[in-house]
């Protein structure tokens, strides 16, 4: 928790710039309600070059016991190559009325490549390994605020309590 909270202490707003970029797109109607759209991209190998997440990871590392065995710089560049053109972006719409959220949107778009990350690292992995590419599109729509939607389970599914999902961390 503490280095959750130095985290968000020393991240800036010109730390945020460096890949992380923030818009508000042409509203939309949709139902007969004007929706006022927003989006998010991130630079997800541009973050490894922001000092203050850098120092995090180098802080976590050496906490470990692994700063002295990994050349963390050099693990840092690596990772920023190995996931050059990687993005995460959310399109969120709010109803210009209510101003609750009616729509959210994520896509990730991340290709690792391996050989780049373990090069910068001085590992000798086979270079005419392929990349690894990760595709995730999520959508949340909501037509109906704060109605219950019925879930219909299979018959053999196990119901997990949601306190469960979080580590135990209610009387379940």
């Amino acid at each position: 928790l503490a280095q959750q909270i130095q985290f968000q202490q020393s991240i800036t707003e010109d730390d945020l710039a460096m890949f992380t970029t923030f818009a508000r797109l042409d509203d939309v109607e949709a139902d007969g309600e004007m929706l006022a759209v927003f989006e998010t991209k991130v630079d997800i190998a541009a973050a490894f070059s922001v000092p203050a997440i850098s120092d995090l990871i180098v802080a976590d590392l050496e906490r470990q016991g692994l700063g002295e065995m990994l050349d963390v710089e050099a693990m840092l560049q690596g990772f920023e190559d190995g996931l050059a053109g990687s993005t995460v972006t959310v399109v969120q719409q709010y109803n210009t009325t209510s101003n609750l959220m009616v729509s959210f949107d994520m896509m990730l778009d991340m290709t690792i490549d391996g050989a780049v990350i373990a090069s910068a690292m001085g590992d000798d992995m086979a270079s005419d390994e392929p990349p690894i590419t990760i595709t995730l599109d999520m959508s949340f729509m909501r037509d109906s605020i704060n109605a219950v939607e019925m879930i219909n389970l299979p018959d053999d599914a196990v119901i997990v309590p949601w306190m469960d999902l979080l580590g135990g961390m209610g009387d379940s």
